[in-house]
């Protein structure tokens, strides 16, 4: 009798759908880290970008490709010591990738408000 049904973990995603993720995902990081290289480049330490908010997966519904793709996107970054921020809308998402600690971060900023709390105006 046990073969009349399907097991559950079949059905929960094809090996396609599983491809189509896979691709997702990779397509997505290899951009980003192109998008990382030319802020390093220009002297950066982060980047906000849009991440795809429409896909085509057979089987799921948009809202749950992108739960998982973004879910995705934030590990591998997170795995790779990136700090990430996201900020999914209706009509956009948001995600800032920073890749310098908090510490560091901290230290520039007072820099920044050391300096411009000596900013003199009447000086030419």
């Amino acid at each position: 009798m046990s073969n009349i049904l399907v097991d559950a973990e079949i059905l929960k995603k094809s090996s396609e759908q599983r491809e189509i993720l896979r691709k997702s995902t990779t397509d997505i990081l290899r951009s980003l880290m192109d998008d990382i290289m030319r802020a390093k480049q220009s002297y950066k330490s982060n980047l906000t970008t849009r991440l795809p908010i429409t896909f085509q997966i057979p089987g799921l519904s948009n809202k749950d490709a992108q739960r998982i793709i973004w879910s995705n996107i934030i590990t591998e970054l997170n795995k790779k010591n990136y700090r990430v921020k996201i900020n999914p809308s209706k009509d956009a998402c948001l995600l800032q990738i920073i890749w310098i600690s908090k510490e560091e971060e901290s230290v520039i900023r007072e820099q920044l408000d050391l300096i411009a709390s000596h900013v003199d105006k009447s000086l030419h």
